[in-house]
């Protein structure tokens, strides 16, 4: 297993676009899994990454996505959100989206 650095390692891997859902793939090491956190901000229509006290990435969602259903799993590499498309939301409220899945090797 690797040991959490200083500061996470992020980056977008890949963005897939199918009929149904956006799939984000991020490189995300360097972190362990209780410091990972996963919000949508359905007001801004974007989901933000945070990893501590000290690391967010925002990643802002095209207007025909529901960031406020995204589920996102983690398998101590590779970050995975799946956000559904459909209609613009009306709730304004944030909130948590949770690590579904956790891939063990």
């Amino acid at each position: 297993m690797q040991k959490p650095t200083a500061m996470p390692n992020f980056e977008i891997d890949y963005v897939k676009e199918t009929a149904h859902a956006y799939i984000i793939n991020c490189k995300l090491t360097g972190v362990f899994k209780e410091k990972v956190q996963v919000q949508a901000e359905v007001d801004s229509n974007c989901v933000v990454v945070k990893c501590g006290h000290f690391f967010a990435r925002r990643i802002h969602l095209p207007s025909n996505s529901s960031s406020s259903r995204t589920t996102a799993s983690w398998d101590g590499r590779f970050l995975t959100l799946f956000v559904p498309r459909t209609l613009a939301c009306s709730n304004t409220t944030p909130s948590k989206v949770l690590i579904v899945q956790t891939v063990h090797h």
